[in-house]
């Protein structure tokens, strides 16, 4: 699953997935943005038109991941205030289908398959430490390994095509 992340002016931030493609077809993207001042969704379609629901909270940092080892990335949400996890295994308004406790306030989380086995979870990072975890479910890290500095930002993604995810640094440099 290809998935991307970009934090557009503090309110919006946009994904791009795509789902996995039958052989001999390509696979469909789908535009997604989160308004994370009302924990709002926007999905465009294949027609070009727009779905909306509402999936988290005014706050909340959003998450997209394959949750249920469909193929098929869904929303999440993280709730940095309190280090709750909720995902959903639909793109659309409704419950959880899991959350969990994983982390501490301030953190940031990424989601990712850490293990190749071709289902999404949720890590952690802090300050310049990573926290992998291979279950939606409160649980200790299974592993930890120190990548960066405070102040990065963190992103996940599949950079070798192994079927692994890796965690990616984004650091701002300063011109004096």
């Amino acid at each position: 699953m290809r998935k991307g992340a970009l934090v557009v002016a503090g309110v919006f931030t946009l994904i791009l997935a795509a789902g996995a493609a039958a052989p001999g077809t390509e696979a469909i993207p789908h535009l997604l943005m989160f308004d994370d001042t009302t924990g709002q969704w926007f999905m465009t379609n294949t027609d070009g038109s727009v779905d909306s629901f509402y999936f988290g909270t005014p706050g909340d940092v959003p998450l997209l991941g394959d949750w249920d080892c469909d193929g098929d990335d869904t929303v999440g949400a993280y709730r940095p205030d309190t280090g709750f996890v909720y995902v959903r295994n639909s793109n659309d308004q409704g419950n959880a289908d899991a959350d969990f406790f994983f982390g501490t306030a301030g953190d940031i989380p990424l989601a990712g398959d850490w293990d190749g086995d071709g289902c999404d979870t949720v890590s952690i990072y802090r300050q310049g430490q990573v926290f992998v975890n291979n279950e939606l479910a409160t649980a200790e890290a299974e592993y930890s390994f120190y990548f960066g500095i405070p102040g990065d930002t963190p992103f996940a993604g599949d950079f070798d095509g192994d079927g692994v995810d890796s965690v990616g640094l984004y650091r701002t440099c300063l011109l004096y």
